[in-house]
């Protein structure tokens, strides 16, 4: 960082910790003003990490869930109440903290991403986006969120997918990408509800 190799720094809350005050404070606004002091002209980012997926009784992954207590006791298995959970955390601890100039809403285009036909499933074990070509759906809509947030890119011209089986759902992905960058603190319900 000293170097002025680092533009701009992530930060990021565990999914456990969502709503956790004591993992904010002091410690993030400490590696905030760390940061700064080492380079003032760092664009610090927030990444908004997204809720678990919904828990269908008997599905093998929940034994493979590292986060499955707290899944459990603090959200119910429940995707929307986690997802409230870390929105509540981005405006009780990090739009407050003046030095944070961009937010990365990764929550908020998942749960776009899940009001479309492609529904819960974007994880390989409820927790972590699936790295399988067949399902790089999730992956590929925080990606491009990112990029659409730190370049402020028009995504309508980039048509480069990961693996061939999502061309057919770009217009999804970009409109769950476009409503989590006009809206980030906000789920908004696809209107792709039926596969291409």
């Amino acid at each position: 960082i000293n170097q002025g190799a680092i533009d701009a720094p992530l930060y990021g809350q565990e999914l456990a910790n969502g709503d956790v005050k004591d993992t904010f404070d002091p410690y993030f606004y400490w590696q905030v003003d760390y940061i700064k002091s080492l380079a003032p002209d760092a664009t610090l980012c927030w990444n908004m990490t997204f809720a678990c997926e919904e828990y269908e009784t008997g599905d093998p992954r929940y034994n493979e869930c590292d986060l499955r207590w707290q899944y459990k006791n603090w959200f119910n298995f429940n995707s929307h109440t986690m997802y409230d959970a870390i929105v509540g955390a981005v405006q009780k601890y990090v739009l407050p903290e003046e030095e944070i100039e961009i937010i990365l809403p990764a929550a908020t285009v998942v749960q776009n991403v899940r009001s479309s036909y492609r529904g819960q499933t974007l994880t390989n074990d409820l927790t972590h986006l699936d790295d399988n070509p067949e399902n790089l759906h999730g992956r590929y809509a925080v990606a491009l969120t990112w990029f659409k947030a730190i370049t402020g890119a028009d995504l309508s011209d980039f048509d480069w997918v990961p693996a061939d089986n999502l061309t057919d759902d770009l217009p999804m992905i970009y409109e769950a990408v476009n409503n989590a960058i006009a809206y980030p603190l906000a789920e908004t319900e696809s209107t792709y509800k039926v596969a291409p």
